[in-house]
C-alpha cells in the first residue's frame, strides 16, 4: 500500500535483467535522479525474477493438475508399470568386436571372443572403410559365428563387428513394439528404416523431427551423421511394477547347467496378491512362442517368490537368454521382462543332491545329520573345499545356514532349529571347488519334524538333549516317569578336570526320614535341590556339578544338570559300561536306606525293571566315546550318587565291575552329571 505525498519507485512496462548494479556514489544528493538509478535496476531485476518464477510455476501446475499424486510419483508409475520403455544410445559408446578372420564366400567370422554378441542381430564388418552389413545367425563358440549369408569380401585382421559403421547405425532388437514407438535422433542428413519380417521399409520424418515406428518393428538402422538416438515404445500400464531379469544379468558368463534364475521385486499397482511368476528360457537368438524350458513358482504362505532354480539341465559352453512375468491373483499379467543373455560353463561344479535326510521324510529328529551327494565336477576335476547348507521353513525363510563349512559331509543341525510338532521344512546344499568355485544349490529336499522330539527309553546311548539317553525310570519321590540322560565327557570330573570330590565336607546326615531327599533311590533331582537347600558349598561333589554344569549358558546349553540317585547311576553303568572286566554278582549292602541285599544291579526303578548283573551282562558299551579312553568314557573307579543311606554313608557304584557300595560322605570319589526329561 501507497502513502500520500510520498515518492515511490515503479519498473518498467517491461522489466528487463541487469547483470551488473551499478554502486551508490556520494554525490549530487539534492537531485534524486543519480542515487535512485541503481534502486531503480534492483527493482526491475525483482519483477522480472517474479514473471519467470510464476511462469514456471503455471507450468507445472498445468502437467500436475490437482491430481494429488505428486508428478515424480506419475513418472515412476509410468516407468515402472510399464507405460513407457525408452532406450538411449550414443553411437561413439556402440560396442565393437575384433575380428580374427573373415574370407569371402564364407558363412562364419573367427573372433576374437562372441561374448556379449547376439544372434539374429543386425551388424556392420567395419574393415577400413570396406563395409559389410551381416546379420548373426548363431553364436557357435567362444571364438566363432555364424551368419545368415556369405561375406562378399575378404577382411583384414583388426576388422571390428558392430551395429555401427562410419555411416550407418543399427538398433538392438526391440522387444517391446506391441504398440509402435517413437524414434529419435540427432545428427545430420539422416535417413531411417524400419525391418520387420524380412525387409527394409524407409520411415517418413515427422514435422516435429521424430519418426514414428510400426507396431512390431524388430529393428531399426539409421543411415548419417548420428550422434545420438533415443526410442520411445508405448506399452499398456501394467498390474505390476515392470519385471526386471537379476540374475544371470545380462551376458554374464560361466554359469551352471541348473541356474538360478532371480526378478526384482513383486509390486502390484493395487496391491492385489502375487499369484505366481512363470520364467522362460530360449537358446540365444531362439523364439520365446516355444521356449527351450519354462517353469513357474507359486507364493508360500502369501510370500512372493521371486527366483526359480532350473531343473532341467541345459547345455554346456551354450549361450542362452531369459524373462519372466507375474499374474496376479485376479489373473492379470505383468508384461515380459526384457530378455536377459547368459551363458553356461564349459566346466563347474555339479549341484550336489540331499541324501538324508531322505525326500519327504518324516519324524525327523531335532538334530538331523545332512548327507550330500559326492562332489562332482562337469567338464573337469577340481578339490573338494567346502560345503554350505541351509534350512528353510514352509515360508521360504531361512532358518539356520553353515556356510562353506570344512565339513564336507554329515553336517549335524544344531539343537533349537527344527521344531517338533510335525512341521515342514526344507534343506538346499551347496558343494565348494578350490579351482571352480561353489556350485548351484540343490533342489530342494523337504522333510517333516517328529510330533515330539523326546525319544523313547528304549534309544540307549540316542545324543538328546545336551546328552545321552540312558533308558527310563520311575521317581520313587514324586512317582513321575522320566528319560535319564547322562551328560558327555564335560559333565564327568573325571574327564574334565581329573578331580575327585568328597560328598559332604563332614560326616553328618541331611535327613534321617526314609524317601524324604536326599534318601530317594531314584530322583536325583529332588536329591540335589535337597543339598543346595541346606547349603551347596557344604557338598563338594554336588558343588562340582553347579560349577561346571549349571554355571553360565550350561552345560550345552542346558542348566539343569545334578548328581545322580543310586538307581539312576546303575542305569549309566549297565548301559555305558566303559571296560570289559567281568561283573561282581554279590549282593549290595542289607541295612540302612534302600538296603535289601539283592545282587548288584537290581533296579526295581527302571522302566522296564532290571534284573541283577550276571558275569557277562551288562557287557562294554558299543558306543566308542563311551569305551574305556573315549571323550566321554566313565573311568573305572567309583562315582557318587546323590542318595544317602544312613547317618553316616552315602551310596555310590563301581564303573569296573558294578559294584553297589556305601561309603562316608568325607570320601573323595568321581563325579558325573545327568539331567532327565519328564515323559
Amino acid at each position: 500500500m501507497t502513502e500520500p505525498n510520498k515518492e515511490y519507485l515503479q519498473p518498467s512496462e517491461s522489466p528487463k535483467f541487469n547483470d551488473a548494479i551499478e554502486g551508490v556514489a556520494p554525490r549530487a544528493v539534492d537531485h534524486p535522479t543519480t542515487w535512485n538509478v541503481p534502486y531503480f535496476q534492483l527493482i526491475e531485476n525483482d519483477h522480472w525474477l517474479r514473471e519467470k518464477v510464476q511462469a514456471v510455476t503455471d507450468q507445472v501446475l498445468e502437467i500436475v493438475g490437482s491430481d494429488p499424486v505428486s508428478l515424480s510419483d506419475q513418472l515412476e508409475a509410468l516407468v515402472q508399470y510399464g507405460a513407457q520403455q525408452v532406450f538411449t544410445e550414443r553411437t561413439s559408446n556402440t560396442e565393437s568386436f575384433n575380428v580374427v578372420s573373415a574370407v569371402s564366400g564364407d558363412d562364419s567370422i573367427d573372433m576374437e571372443s562372441t561374448v556379449g554378441i547376439k544372434e539374429n542381430q543386425h551388424y556392420y564388418l567395419n574393415d577400413a572403410g570396406n563395409v559389410q552389413s551381416v546379420r548373426v545367425k548363431k553364436v557357435l563358440s567362444a571364438q566363432r559365428v555364424v551368419l545368415t549369408q556369405q561375406l562378399l569380401s575378404t577382411v583384414a585382421t583388426g576388422a571390428t563387428l558392430s551395429r555401427k559403421s562410419p555411416t550407418s547405425y543399427f538398433s538392438p532388437q526391440l522387444t517391446n513394439t506391441e504398440r509402435g514407438a517413437m524414434l529419435h535422433a540427432i545428427g545430420g542428413a539422416l535417413q531411417v528404416k524400419q525391418f520387420t519380417g524380412s525387409s527394409w521399409q524407409t520411415l517418413p520424418r515427422r514435422a516435429n523431427g521424430g519418426y514414428d515406428i510400426p507396431a512390431g518393428t524388430e529393428w531399426v538402422s539409421v543411415a548419417g551423421e548420428l550422434e545420438r538416438v533415443a526410442i520411445v515404445s508405448d506399452l499398456p500400464i501394467g498390474v505390476t511394477r515392470r519385471p526386471k531379469n537379476v540374475t544371470p544379468s545380462e551376458s554374464a558368463q560361466g554359469q551352471t547347467t541348473t541356474p538360478i534364475l532371480t526378478g526384482g521385486a513383486y509390486y502390484p499397482l493395487y496391491g492385489v496378491p502375487q499369484a505366481k511368476r512363470q520364467f522362460q528360457v530360449i537358446t540365444n537368438g531362439g523364439d520365446f512362442s516355444a521356449p527351450l524350458y519354462e517353469a513357474e513358482e507359486t507364493p508360500l504362505e502369501q510370500v512372493p517368490r521371486l527366483k526359480h532354480t532350473i531343473t532341467t539341465a541345459l547345455d554346456i559352453s551354450q549361450q542362452f537368454a531369459w524373462r519372466y512375468r507375474d499374474q496376479n491373483e485376479e489373473g492379470e499379467f505383468s508384461v515380459w521382462s526384457t530378455p536377459t543373455t547368459f551363458g553356461t560353463a564349459a566346466t563347474y561344479v555339479a549341484a550336489p543332491t540331499i541324501n538324508s535326510p531322505v525326500a519327504a521324510a518324516i519324524d525327523v529328529p531335532e538334530q538331523p545329520v545332512i548327507e550330500l551327494s559326492d562332489f562332482a565336477v562337469t567338464g573337469g576335476t577340481d578339490t573338494h573345499t567346502g560345503t554350505s547348507v541351509r534350512i528353510k521353513n514352509a515360508a521360504g525363510m531361512v532358518v539356520w545356514e553353515q556356510l562353506n563349512s570344512p565339513t564336507l559331509d554329515k553336517i549335524t543341525v544344531p539343537a533349537g532349529i527344527i521344531q517338533q510338532g510335525g512341521i515342514q521344512y526344507t534343506i538346499e546344499g551347496q558343494h565348494h571347488g578350490q579351482t571352480y568355485g561353489e556350485s548351484a544349490w540343490s533342489e530342494p529336499s523337504s522333510f517333516t519334524s517328529a510330533l515330539s522330539f523326546i525319544p523313547s527309553g528304549s534309544d540307549i546311548g540316542a545324543p538328546y538333549g545336551g546328552g545321552y539317553v540312558m533308558g527310563e525310570i520311575i521317581s520313587d519321590y514324586d512317582g513321575e516317569r522320566y528319560l535319564l540322560i547322562v551328560s558327555d565327557g564335560g559333565g564327568d570330573s573325571s574327564q574334565k578336570d581329573g578331580t575327585t570330590h568328597l560328598w559332604r565336607n563332614a560326616n553328618t546326615a541331611v535327613t534321617n526320614t526314609p524317601s524324604k531327599p536326599p534318601m530317594t533311590l531314584a530322583d536325583g533331582r529332588a536329591n540335589h535341590n535337597a543339598l543346595i537347600a541346606a547349603g551347596i558349598t557344604l557338598f563338594p561333589a554336588a558343588k562340582w556339578v553347579e560349577d561346571n554344569c549349571n554355571a553360565g549358558g550350561g552345560l550345552n546349553g542346558h542348566k539343569d544338570w545334578y548328581l545322580p540317585s543310586r538307581d539312576e547311576l546303575e542305569l549309566i553303568y549297565r548301559n555305558a559300561k566303559p571296560g570289559t572286566t567281568e561283573n561282581s554278582t554279590s549282593a549290595r549292602y542289607n541295612s540302612g536306606f534302600g538296603g535289601d541285599g539283592a545282587v548288584y544291579g537290581t533296579n526295581a526303578s527302571a522302566q522296564p525293571t532290571n534284573e541283577g548283573y550276571t558275569v557277562g551282562s551288562p557287557g562294554q558299551t558299543a558306543a566308542d566315546s563311551f569305551k574305556e579312553g573315549g571323550a566321554d568314557a566313565l573311568a573305572a573307579e567309583y562315582y557318587w550318587s546323590s542318595t544317602e543311606v544312613d547317618a553316616n554313608n552315602t551310596s555310590l557304584q563301581n564303573f569296573r565291575n558294578g559294584e553297589q557300595a556305601v561309603t562316608i560322605r568325607t570320601s573323595s570319589r568321581r563325579v558325573r552329571a545327568v539331567r532327565r526329561v519328564k515323559l
